[in-house]
């Protein structure tokens, strides 16, 4: 009798499991509903359910000039240098410029190629069933993008703790150093 019971007990959690599932499914289809009929009373009404928002695309820091530099990673910086050394270049191309420096595999460079066009760092031309990739920044603004970051980031802004930094860590050579002082008198006229 004892497990008879005891059958029957779990039996009745068992139902009343399976009873909360189903109140809880319909509860959300009823929720489903309520959403649909409300995306279709606004189509009566003539008005476009609201699309869902794309995220914003990162904007690229502004150079002094007012234009917008790309953000490049340091991978992108060695597809950027063989496009500034000669372009327009195919991906072909710049895949087999690559692979000797890099153990990078063919579609890797080309995600960095379309990343970098997306980022508006390059351009394409379509040339019969070829896409050929050229830069639309020059390598001079990168670099001074890339330098005022660094300087922003690690030092603040401030130049004087940036040379303190390499002249004590760093050998420089006489010559440098003349050129350096020759520099920063030319600053100060």
């Amino acid at each position: 009798m004892a497990t008879t019971k005891k059958t029957k007990t779990e039996k009745a959690s068992k139902t009343s499991k399976a009873a909360k599932t189903a109140k809880t499914a319909k509860s959300a289809t009823s929720a489903k509903s309520v959403k649909a009929a409300k995306t279709s009373k606004s189509a009566k009404a003539g008005k476009a359910p609201a699309a869902p928002k794309a995220p914003k695309a990162p904007t690229a820091p502004k150079t002094s000039k007012g234009e917008r530099t790309p953000s490049i990673s340091e991978a992108e910086w060695r597809v950027m240098k063989v496009l500034w050394a000669n372009s327009p270049q195919p991906a072909y191309d710049v895949i087999q410029e690559l692979k000797d420096t890099e153990n990078w595999h063919p579609n890797t460079v080309k995600t960095m190629l379309s990343r970098l066009h997306q980022k508006g760092a390059l351009g394409v031309q379509k040339y019969k069933n070829l896409y050929r990739y050229y830069p639309l920044v020059s390598e001079e603004k990168c670099i001074q993008q890339e330098s005022e970051s660094f300087l922003q980031r690690v030092f603040g802004g401030s130049v004087q703790p940036l040379l303190v930094h390499f002249l004590k860590k760093k050998k420089v050579p006489k010559d440098e150093i003349k050129e350096l002082k020759r520099l920063l008198q030319e600053k100060e006229k």
